[in-house]
């Protein structure tokens, strides 16, 4: 870290600039370490500060004859939108609380995405301090939490052994005119895969002690999750199908807001449990999002 000043006639403006010292054991390509290293530790940071961090840019240094340093120039999509100030910001973490064990977490982090790209990239642009509609956010973090429980092995993606299904369904089959069969087979193929509501219950599940402080009805807020992921996704059901119990099925407007805020809240639980950070971090993401205020005009 870097201070500067900055003077005029009737101010002394004050600032840092950060910057992270790469070393590579051996020579690699340069889309290869923006990539896999200056940008997935600048998403470790984002996470642990619930600050967007940008990378402004990457100067390699010369030795020898030509000394001095080499700017890597790449576009950086939303650094011209990042906010450049900083109001007593609430981060995630304190780096006074993982000071020890930073060293550790980053190697874990470097692993982790390696392992969950796909979840964590789903989860960054989500969250991210751009123009997305909130249906869109919706979306990103519904499939980031179905894919998590996909690829996690703390799971299992189907309801019965592969061998149970396949007596069942070969019985359904052969019940059936032969001239269907074929028909029947290949709607059957992803039957024995769990629904999207099944997935959350059983994430909520994991952390149930936890999800349980900032959500009231876990079972109705799996199936909600179901129910609006698949009207925003195929657009198919019709009026009377978007009711359940005289209250509406499919999250709209201050609602989906809502779903929003606790669908992040259950996805950074998973991964601070993941990456084994202070039992703090936990209390925060709670706080976080039982202070979140929806305000409809």
């Amino acid at each position: 870290m870097s201070l500067n000043s900055r003077t005029s006639n009737s101010s002394v403006i004050l600032g840092q600039s950060q910057y992270v010292h790469f070393i590579t054991p051996n020579a690699m390509p340069l889309r290869r370490l923006s990539d896999d290293y200056v940008f997935r530790f600048g998403k470790l940071l984002s996470f642990l500060s619930r600050i967007d961090v940008v990378v402004d840019q990457i100067v390699f240094p010369q030795r020898g004859a030509m000394r001095g340093e080499v700017e890597f120039l790449c576009a950086v999509p939303g650094s011209s939108k990042i906010k450049r100030t900083l109001d007593n910001p609430a981060g995630l973490v304190p780096y006074q609380e993982i000071a020890t064990q930073l060293p550790d977490l980053v190697v874990n982090w470097f692993n982790y995405y390696e392992e969950m790209e796909a979840i964590l990239n789903l989860y960054f642009t989500a969250i991210a301090q751009s123009d997305i509609p909130v249906n869109t956010r919706f979306l990103l973090l519904a499939q980031a939490l179905e894919a998590y429980h996909g690829r996690s092995d703390r799971f299992f993606n189907v309801v019965q052994s592969p061998h149970e299904f396949e007596v069942r369904r070969d019985a359904l089959v052969a019940a059936v005119p032969e001239g269907e069969r074929r028909w029947l087979r290949e709607k059957l193929n992803f039957a024995n895969m769990k629904t999207l509501a099944q997935r959350l219950n059983e994430l909520i599940a994991d952390q149930q002690s936890y999800v349980a402080q900032f959500i009231n009805d876990t079972e109705r807020f799996a199936n909600v999750i179901r129910w609006t992921r698949n009207y925003y996704t195929h657009y198919g059901e019709d009026e009377e199908d978007r009711i359940d119990r005289g209250v509406g099925r499919i999250a709209q407007g201050a609602d989906i807001i809502t779903y929003y805020f606790q669908m992040r809240a259950l996805l950074e639980l998973i991964f601070i449990r993941d990456l084994h950070l202070p039992a703090s971090a936990v209390g925060r993401v709670i706080r976080w999002v039982n202070q979140m205020q929806v305000v409809t005009p």
